[in-house]
């Protein structure tokens, strides 16, 4: 996983700390990845994707029920609210398609707290605020909440979104 700053970069400088000092071999997912880390010696490698597990022929019915998926065209995005991930951002733009595009869902997988009265992060919020300002919107977003496995989400999905405000290494697009 990409190592992020926390709260003044006091848990990366501790991570760093412990890798360099504990650890024989740290393996990445990625070069960027990799290079936050700043540990000598640092190896990539790329996650790998089972194509038994992901393939097209998937049947998608079971997840369209589900999550009640009857638009003529699904739009996913796996990441919840993680800020880097830009969930605030695809729902701003998915707004503007639904607008056009009324057939259209929004597929949000990943942990995304949909309660106003638990705290929210500032995702979490705008979320909150553009579905408050367009509650026919709320139709057309569906959270799953954290997936064990995502694949028949992905066979059920027209488009996969990967609205990401900081750049990094896109498990879900692999």
């Amino acid at each position: 996983e990409q190592l992020h700053n926390g709260y003044l970069g006091i848990r990366k400088k501790m991570v760093r700390q412990l890798f360099a000092k504990y650890a024989n071999r740290i393996i990445a997912i990625s070069k960027v990845n990799a290079h936050t880390l700043h540990v000598e010696g640092t190896e990539v490698i790329y996650n790998s994707v089972d194509f038994s597990v992901f393939n097209k022929q998937l049947d998608a019915a079971a997840c369209k029920q589900q999550y009640q998926l009857t638009g003529d065209f699904i739009f996913s995005f796996i990441g919840g609210s993680v800020l880097s991930k830009g969930a605030d951002m695809l729902v701003d733009a998915f707004l503007q398609v639904w607008q056009q595009h009324r057939d259209s869902q929004l597929v949000i997988a990943g942990h995304f707290n949909t309660d106003p009265t638990k705290p929210m992060n500032r995702i979490e919020k705008k979320v909150h605020e553009v579905c408050d300002a367009h509650p026919a919107l709320k139709t057309a977003i569906r959270f799953t909440g954290p997936l064990p496995q995502v694949a028949t989400l992905l066979a059920a999905s027209d488009v996969l979104l990967w609205p990401a405000t900081t750049p990094h290494f896109a498990r879900p697009i692999m």
